[in-house]
């Protein structure tokens, strides 16, 4: 180990047929493995910026090729669909008197289902607009 380090330029090199310095071979050494221990966090911090810079181009790509939405789009379109959810519950106050009225509980069951199903139903096709039309961009 010893000679490789001093091939490499680590160790001092020996005078030939003198003994190594040990003393100084021990200071060359601490010497590397400081100069290692700064040398790491700053790979660490640059590995990572590469990283982050790759991520940032990968979203600009997307971007640029509409596969991502801005959140602002998201929230108007989530904020739509509430609403309409919102006002087809509301309304259900005034719809289902009339469709209920001389029915049994299971024929009232089945109508809430179906009006249930039915408000689900026009949410989703909502959102599946809102996905055709990022596609589309």
């Amino acid at each position: 180990m010893v000679q490789y380090h001093e091939e490499h330029g680590i160790f001092p090199k020996r005078e030939p047929g003198q003994d190594y310095n040990i003393e100084k071979c021990v200071k060359a050494y601490i010497e590397l493995i400081k100069k290692e221990k700064a040398a790491a966090p700053k790979s660490k911090a640059e590995d990572e910026y590469r990283k982050m810079k790759a991520m940032r181009e990968k979203l600009k790509f997307d971007h640029e090729r509409g596969a991502l939405v801005a959140k602002t789009d998201v929230v108007a379109a989530c904020k739509f669909a509430l609403t309409v959810v919102k006002t087809s519950l509301m309304n259900l106050v005034k719809s289902l008197p009339p469709l209920l009225e001389g029915k049994s509980q299971e024929e009232i069951e089945i109508t809430l289902d179906s009006e249930i199903v039915n408000i689900l139903s026009s949410l989703s096709e909502g959102f599946k607009d809102i996905e055709s039309q990022k596609t589309t961009k």
